[in-house]
């Protein structure tokens, strides 16, 4: 499966806006952007009809703002801190080195070769959630379950596939399977499919700055928000095409307009204000563990 636009993205454009996005992408106006109260995540797709995939959608955090928004991320947080002490790092570096070596030739970038590109999105697929999901409890005959789970939801959630049967049993399955999970099902739900793009994101990223010894880029593209009532954002433009000279320039948004906020700087990769990550760390130990398997230091 090719790389590109599999893990570049945070949420898919809104089907619901029929206007051309206002891009933004100096790092401290997205973060201005961010915090606005003005702004706010994209409603329902409207593939994802009615059913259990679009109902646990609407009632994840980050799909929700204002004081709503404030009372789930706090059941984000509750699941995060039940798996706080976890060894990730540890965890996803000795399943990647069992995932290598069921393969018929183990690739590492400490050998001969490097994991080719199908090996290293198969990684990046199975082992964050698989680590995650362990820390959360689940057992180890039950993690290919969820890691499929996740991935229908990952598909339709996240990257704007239409909900179907399989996608809506997947969301009440693993709503059944974390009922009574500290920090409730939907939260917990929300913290393993959250986990699984953006840490293959991550993890691509780093692999890649790895291979060549260069900086690494960020690993999220764009995210998306709607402006709910009208607003009006001041943004710098260059003068002449030159970076050097910036000039204000104020953008008057009606309600409805979409805003395209740009991840790629590394300043703003794991957003900011009320929606910063709040798994950053975890995602980076899953990372790590990664990398080190695969012969990095």
């Amino acid at each position: 499966m090719p790389t590109e636009g599999f893990f570049d993205h945070t949420a898919p454009m809104p089907h619901t806006s029929n206007l051309a996005p206002n891009v933004i992408t100096d790092p401290s106006e997205v973060v201005l952007a961010l915090n606005s109260p003005n702004l706010v995540p994209p409603p329902c797709p409207t593939n994802l009809k009615t059913g259990p995939t679009a109902t646990l959608r609407s009632a994840m955090a980050r799909f929700s703002h204002g004081d709503q928004h404030e009372g789930r991320r706090l059941a984000i947080d509750a699941a995060i801190s039940s798996v706080t002490g976890f060894p990730f790092k540890q965890r996803s570096l000795e399943r990647t080195q069992s995932f290598l070596d069921a393969l018929p030739t183990t690739t590492t970038a400490g050998g001969d070769e490097q994991p080719d590109e199908a090996t290293l999105n198969d990684i990046a697929q199975i082992i964050p959630t698989e680590t995650l999901a362990d820390a959360l409890g689940v057992a180890d005959a039950d993690l290919g379950e969820v890691r499929r789970d996740i991935g229908l939801l990952a598909a339709t959630i996240g990257r704007g596939a239409a909900a179907s049967e399989e996608s809506d049993c997947a969301a009440t399955r693993l709503q059944d399977r974390f009922a009574s999970h500290p920090g409730g099902p939907v939260a917990t739900v929300s913290l393993l499919y959250q986990n699984h793009d953006a840490t293959a994101a991550l993890l691509i990223a780093t692999h890649e700055s790895c291979r060549t010894d260069t900086a690494r880029r960020s690993a999220l593209r764009q995210t998306f928000r709607v402006v709910e009532s009208e607003t009006i954002l001041q943004l710098t433009q260059p003068e002449d095409g030159s970076p050097d000279k910036n000039l204000p320039e104020v953008i008057a948004l009606p309600v409805g307009a979409t805003v395209a906020l740009s991840l790629q700087d590394l300043q703003v990769e794991f957003g900011a204000g009320p929606h910063h990550c709040p798994g950053k760390a975890m995602a980076q130990e899953i990372a790590a563990g990664i990398i080190v398997a695969l012969g990095y230091r």
